[in-house]
């Protein structure tokens, strides 16, 4: 996983990595033109998880992150 700091930065620049991480969900949207019920299925899945302290992206996000001009991820060893 891929994990941003979170402090000092401001709620747009938190919000910008997990919109990377969110996708628009194709079962709810073959639900929807098939007209059935879409109550309990989720229209974006977000796969950024929420930490106290940092925001974690999956690992598949990084090759997303180099391709958007708002990010560039850097590894650091541990």
């Amino acid at each position: 996983r891929l994990f941003i700091r979170k402090a000092g930065l401001p709620s747009s620049l938190i919000n910008a990595p997990r919109r990377i991480a969110a996708f628009q969900n194709p079962d709810f949207y073959e639900k929807q033109r098939l007209r059935l019920s879409t109550a309990c299925i989720a229209r974006i899945i977000c796969r950024a998880e929420d930490f106290p302290r940092h925001v974690a992206l999956p690992r598949g996000c990084v090759t997303g992150r180099s391709r958007s001009n708002s990010f560039s991820a850097s590894p650091r060893s541990a």
